[in-house]
């Protein structure tokens, strides 16, 4: 049983690779229809590799949801080192910062899109 999810492992990684690249190959083919300037064709595929990444966040998140609270803290901690350098949540209680971090959506924009105007008001933290 061991061995036949081991095996499993690689050929999920391999699908999802190759819906990577099909994407990539769609976005090309979509791209060479219209009067994009370069600067628009960066943009794009940047977005979808970062979309691409995204997707594991997604995996991870499922995964997270079905295990105990204690393992479920650890795994955050292990995967998200970014938390440690947001000084907010350096200070909170672990078990907070592994109940907000199941509930954030994660999002990527690509360099230089507006993420939230100046002055503007939202209902949403952002962590950049």
């Amino acid at each position: 049983l061991r061995l036949r999810a081991v095996m499993t492992l690689p050929t999920a990684r391999n699908l999802k690779h190759a819906e990577f690249c099909s994407d990539m190959l769609a976005l090309n083919q979509f791209l060479s229809e219209g009067r994009f300037d370069s600067s628009l064709k960066q943009r794009l595929r940047e977005f979808f590799k970062w979309r691409h990444s995204l997707q594991d966040a997604s995996m991870n998140a499922s995964l997270l949801e079905r295990m105990s609270p204690t393992l479920r803290g650890a795994s955050i901690k292990a995967l998200d080192m970014w938390i440690d350098n947001v000084k907010i949540l350096s200070q909170c209680p672990g078990e907070f910062v592994t109940h907000a971090i199941m509930h954030m959506q994660r999002a990527h924009y690509p360099p230089g899109e507006v993420i939230v105007e100046a002055g503007s008001y939202d209902n949403a933290m952002y962590i950049v």
